[in-house]
């Protein structure tokens, strides 16, 4: 459904009305503190692995969409904290469409303006592997609703217990607690989509918003190659500064990357044939 060619994801024709971009953020830390000092947020376009929008802000900048310029024709990708309200009212409202993840209580949907949608009611009805797709509403507003996607899918045994035991480790070491329900739903993906059903199938879906995993390699390379998780600075101008340093080095490599992909030692192009 999606190919691989020389180490990137070939852009297939079911996505030709689209430009996929995947966004996410990362904290950036000074010498010497224990805290959150500066957050990166990066958009790439999926097909091409190319950045096309950043913005450093402190770290009260929370993520969400609203933190980058959408146009007609954006899928916007984004995980869990991605799935608000005012993030995805941004999106629709400047004709993009998004593809994330949600909080079991980020939202609530509903299978009508008066009938909530009960996830594990409908999720328990799936198979091990099997995809359900499901039409239905969120208030961005008082007294407005919005149609849209639930896409899910059954998770295997192994893969849900690995789940489970992650978020109680997660849970233990914050000190709270795991509800039953919760518990339970760890044993499903689940994503929402404005894109129609007649443009991408449920399956489609699924297998596009596992593609944006390539944002979290991105950061590795930036990290680990750049050295961009730590400053060297501590006033804000410089440490600004730095960072837009580093962002325009790392633009500058990614630039000649894929120049040198088609990069001929004979300094011109062959003829057609």
């Amino acid at each position: 459904m999606l190919e691989m060619l020389g180490g990137t994801v070939q852009k297939p024709c079911w996505l030709s009305a689209f430009n996929v971009r995947i966004v996410d953020a990362s904290i950036i830390t000074e010498p010497g503190s224990t805290g959150s000092d500066w957050r990166l947020h990066f958009s790439m376009e999926l097909f091409g692995v190319k950045c096309d929008y950043l913005k450093i802000t402190e770290p009260s900048e929370g993520e969400s969409f609203t933190n980058y310029f959408i146009k007609k024709g954006d899928l916007m990708l984004g995980d869990r904290a991605y799935g608000s309200k005012v993030g995805i009212t941004h999106v629709l409202k400047n004709e993009g469409d998004f593809l994330v993840r949600i909080k079991n209580k980020a939202m609530a949907l509903m299978r009508s303006e008066d009938k909530e949608f009960n996830l594990l009611e409908n999720f328990r009805e799936l198979e091990i592997g099997e995809v359900g797709d499901w039409d239905v509403l969120y208030s961005p507003s008082k007294n407005r609703w919005q149609s849209i996607r639930l896409c899910a899918i059954k998770k295997s045994a192994e893969a849900a217990e690995h789940s489970r035991k992650k978020a109680k480790q997660d849970i233990c070491r914050k000190q709270r607690t795991l509800n039953e329900d919760t518990l339970e739903l760890h044993g499903y993906f689940f994503v929402i989509t404005s894109v129609k059903r007649e443009v991408l199938t449920a399956e489609k879906i699924m297998a596009l918003y596992r593609l944006r995993w390539q944002i979290e390699l991105a950061f590795k390379r930036l990290k680990s190659i750049l050295g961009l998780g730590h400053l060297p600075k501590t006033d804000p101008d410089s440490a600004k500064a730095w960072l837009h340093g580093k962002m325009v080095v790392a633009l500058l490599a990614s630039l000649i990357v894929d120049k040198g992909r088609c990069f001929s030692p004979w300094g011109y192009p062959l003829a057609k044939i």
